[in-house]
């Protein structure tokens, strides 16, 4: 296993903008080489229909510049309201692209990067 300090550069990437007039959606870790942007929450309050569609707009344009949409959510909130609301957004994700929650989200990240984040944050007893 790696440590946190040895997170292979496949996984950081580069933020990027994607205009959409008047809004700009920032992807917080594309690979360009893969065509794949990532979405890394680690837990989504948004409820409000703003919130959803913007993530929605965002899906789509990745979509169409060629991209695979990927959503990393670590954690879900706990409040019935922003559940049924990122559940929503997740489906989207998954429609469209890729989604990984809880257990799932870190499995990824140990797969992709043999980083167990989760025995990270075990460890430093943040959970």
């Amino acid at each position: 296993q790696k440590t946190a300090y040895e997170i292979p550069l496949r996984l950081v990437g580069s933020e990027m903008c994607i205009r959409d007039s008047p809004n700009r959606f920032e992807i917080d870790v594309i690979n360009h080489d893969k065509k794949l942007a990532y979405e890394i929450k680690w837990r989504d309050a948004g409820t409000d229909g703003d919130h959803k569609n913007k993530e929605y707009r965002k899906v789509d344009l990745l979509i169409e510049k060629g991209y695979t949409p990927i959503r990393l959510t670590f954690f879900m909130p706990e409040l019935e309201r922003s559940l049924n609301a990122q559940k929503q957004i997740i489906d989207y994700y998954n429609k469209r692209g890729k989604s990984y929650t809880q257990d799932s989200a870190f499995a990824y990240i140990n797969r992709m990067a043999d980083i167990d984040l989760l025995q990270i944050l075990k460890d430093f007893k943040t959970f």
